[in-house]
């Protein structure tokens, strides 16, 4: 009998629950709701497949413990702060309760969408295993070794359970695996029971493993076809419903908030814009971008654009350029609030006809109040100042220090792009005996690209240095410090993990690899062709027609607002006292009197939903293009905001100076 000694292998788990585990089971114990028992194993799937340490349907009490005191913490705030601001909130809590409640689900489409594209990349590594010694046990923990997505915790679990005797060989936990993926991913299952059947028969040939391979990449052809083909229509109608259309109905809320001022009013316009439908928006792209078959490794750099270095302190460069315009955003932030505090009085003042005797206590002539009422373009240069201040300062450096992780990416880039060759080329010179070290410099001179002579240059020079391929390629000062992509880092863990067996294995598992790095290759052209159109109109309309259509939607709100604080300020002069203005009889509508809505306020408001739609566009840019990537979206991020925020401010403004000037001669203000 074996020793349980001679079981263990090491691995690295995390131990303790998150926050979000502690939440789940503590409401659980605290509140439980029957369910049906068809209900109950559904909830149970789902924990299971997210390996989420929660009793099942303890979701559901978490939901409503937070929903339930979330609610009385609002109704005891509003009567302390009245009830004006109830609504909103409670918008807020429900839609965190619902988060809270449909958090499983989300992390189980999130683990389908991220596995689908490392099952090639699983298969191949238990391939490259079992053509080496057809041992399914080294297989598996090659596997989990070389993994770093959602299946390395299926491999994880298998390991683990087999340390802890829970099975008693590691067959069984893999097949626990083929019976979890059998229905999200039917021919990966199916991969890994070709796989399972060589590990037991090695001598019916190899055929088993080239086919094992080609299912996995057919699925992941497959599914990189439908989602391209799916993509259209969805991404139509964000554009159109989700921008557009919000974009376009800014000219009519200065039309509502005067007509019907009961119905909406300002603080709805800062929910609506700023919170709910940036939210909206956000949520829809993220499960569309989520959607999006993984064809690109992850890169990291060394380089953080987030952090400065000052007097060997890191500094945050986001918190200290917020820090650094504290000063002049207040002293904007007091100057809107003053201006919107003198056009609420003038309004109510012009109400009444600019009688001395209704004056409200402010040190103000009735000119100036006309003023404040009808040049509405002087109320728009604080926002737009402290708008663009922030895009300036707190973007633009980041923008640039960013600069640095795009030219490190883009060199790793063209050394992936060339890796399938360079390993195919490696594979014909140690299929003949030649050692990994002498094949890998023997190839200098007919490098490709610059990048990958520069790479093997690196590589030669390491060797010198070290005398060990392990340290050249993965120690402190190795090469994958320089070139540390995900795919990259592979290659060089199989060749470091390999070489010592033998050049005949290592030619066979360069060659399994680089074929799986060509069907990569041409999975990513493939989307990228499919989804370039998408990708066109995204960019056309993120950088020029979004934040013209913006501008030009601000500008004619604006211009409203003047058209009828002038129309009602003469028409107040016109009338007489008593008689007052007509009526149209219509309810809860009151067609001459003057806005209530602050233009600073609306200009404001409306700034920060472009600056938004800046943001989101430039996450669904980068999602649709490489999945999501924190330094493509840093680059994205400060190009639009720089480009259409700046297109908005200009256009809002140059349209309104161009027909300020017909509104004014339209009335005669005072006479």
């Amino acid at each position: 009998m074996v020793r349980m000694v001679e079981r263990k292998i090491e691995i690295n788990r995390e131990i303790g629950k998150n926050i979000y585990e502690q939440f789940c089971t503590f409401s659980y114990n605290l509140l439980r709701f029957k369910f049906s028992e068809e209900y109950v194993e559904r909830e149970r799937r789902v924990v299971e497949f997210c390996n989420l340490d929660i009793p099942p349907t303890s979701n559901v009490s978490a939901a409503f413990l937070f929903f339930f005191f979330s609610l009385v913490f609002l109704i005891f705030l509003s009567f302390i702060l009245g009830f004006s601001f109830f609504p909103y909130f409670f918008v807020i809590f429900s839609f965190l309760s619902f988060f809270i409640y449909y958090f499983p689900y989300l992390l189980m489409r999130y683990i389908r969408i991220v596995s689908s594209s490392e099952m090639t990349l699983c298969v191949t590594y238990m391939v490259i295993s079992l053509s080496r010694v057809p041992n399914l046990e080294n297989a598996i923990i090659f596997a989990y070794k070389n993994l770093r997505g959602p299946l390395k915790k299926d491999f994880e679990r298998i390991i683990a359970d087999f340390n802890l005797r829970r099975i008693y060989t590691m067959e069984e936990g893999l097949k626990r695996v083929i019976n979890k993926w059998s229905t999200e991913a039917r021919e990966f299952s199916e991969a890994l029971k070709l796989l399972l059947e060589y590990a037991k028969y090695p001598y019916r040939g190899e055929k088993i493993l080239e086919e094992a391979v080609r299912l996995t990449v057919d699925e992941s052809y497959n599914k990189m076809m439908k989602y391209a083909r799916d993509l259209k229509l969805p991404t139509t109608a964000i554009l159109v419903l989700g921008i557009i259309l919000p974009v376009i109905g800014l000219t009519l809320i200065p039309l509502l908030t005067i007509f019907i001022p009961e119905l909406l009013s300002m603080p709805m316009v800062f929910f609506a814009y700023n919170f709910f439908l940036p939210l909206v928006l956000f949520s829809l792209i993220l499960m569309l971008v989520e959607g999006r078959p993984m064809t690109v490794s992850t890169i990291t750099t060394g380089f953080s654009p987030l952090f400065v270095s000052l007097k060997g302190k890191k500094l945050n460069l986001f918190l200290f350029s917020l820090l650094a315009i504290l000063p002049i955003s207040i002293y904007l932030l007091i100057g809107i609030m003053n201006d919107v505090n003198s056009y609420i009085l003038c309004s109510q003042w012009a109400k009444t006809g600019f009688e001395a005797s209704k004056k409200p206590n402010i040190e103000i002539t009735m000119e100036e109040c006309k003023f404040y009422l009808t040049d509405l373009i002087y109320q728009s240069i604080k926002p737009s100042l402290l708008l663009s201040i922030f895009v300036l300062v707190v973007f633009l450096p980041l923008y640039l220090r960013n600069k640095r992780n795009v030219r490190e990416i883009e060199k790793v880039r063209k050394v992936e792009a060339s890796l399938g060759t360079l390993l195919f080329q490696l594979a014909h010179k140690t299929s003949s005996g030649i050692p990994f070290e002498e094949a890998i410099f023997s190839l200098e001179e007919r490098a490709q690209t610059p990048e990958v002579e520069k790479m093997i240059k690196e590589l030669k020079r390491s060797l010198s240095i070290s005398g060990n391929i392990r340290e050249a390629l993965l120690g402190e000062q190795g090469v994958i410090k320089k070139y540390n992509s995900t795919i990259i880092s592979s290659v060089f863990e199989i060749i470091v993990d390999i070489s010592s067996k033998g050049s005949l294995y290592l030619s066979q598992a360069l060659l399994t690899f680089s074929k799986y790095l060509q069907n990569l290759s041409n999975l990513q052209e493939k989307i990228d062709d499919l989804i370039s159109d998408n990708i066109s109109t995204l960019k056309f309309m993120s950088y020029f027609l979004t934040p013209i259509v913006g501008g030009v939607s601000v500008s004619l709100g604006l211009i409203i607002l003047a058209i009828l604080g002038n129309l009602s300020i003469s028409l107040q002069q016109l009338m007489p006292k008593e008689s007052g203005l007509p009526s149209i009889g219509l309810p809860m509508i009151n067609l001459w009197s003057a806005s209530s809505v602050p233009p600073s306020l609306f200009h404001l408001a409306i700034g920060i939903y472009i600056l938004e739609l800046c943001i989101i566009s430039s996450f669904f840019m980068v999602g649709l293009e490489n999945g999501f990537d924190t330094t493509y979206f840093i680059e994205n991020l400060g190009k639009i905001t720089l480009i259409a925020f700046l297109l908005f401010i200009v256009v809002s403004f140059m349209i309104y100076v161009f027909l300020s000037g017909l509104v004014i001669s339209l009335f005669v203000v005072g006479e």
